[in-house]
């Protein structure tokens, strides 16, 4: 294996599985204040629903037509996705002890001060 190589393999499956995080998070943006807590203005869901449009596209490019060992890094990406659903799915109070243990570390779990 080459030293590009050994760079544009992990590189291109971390860019091919944060576009799909990307896509969740619109997915979040739009289920929280539109949905949830119906706080946001209907128009402004176009914001999200563009940037899920914009995020499919670019997956879609990036894995229809591309040359060898390329064409199967997609199938990776949607191999960790399942794992980590099925993880959520057969042990939620772990995911859930996880969760909140990375927020507690991100010091995310106490409201910060204004800085005056």
């Amino acid at each position: 294996m080459s030293a590009v190589n050994a760079f544009f393999y992990p590189g291109t499956i971390g860019v091919l599985a944060m576009l799909v995080a990307y896509i969740v998070t619109n997915i979040g943006a739009i289920r929280y204040p539109f949905i949830a807590a119906r706080r946001a203005p209907l128009w402004e869901i176009v914001f999200p629903v563009v940037g899920i449009a914009i995020l499919v596209y670019t997956i879609y490019r990036s894995v229809h037509g591309v040359p060898f060992p390329y064409d199967r890094f997609p199938f990776w990406v949607a191999g960790w996705l399942v794992i980590g659903g099925a993880f959520i799915l057969l042990a939620p109070s772990l995911a859930r002890r996880i969760g909140q243990a990375l927020v507690h570390d991100a010091q995310l779990d106490e409201p910060t001060a204004a800085p005056e």
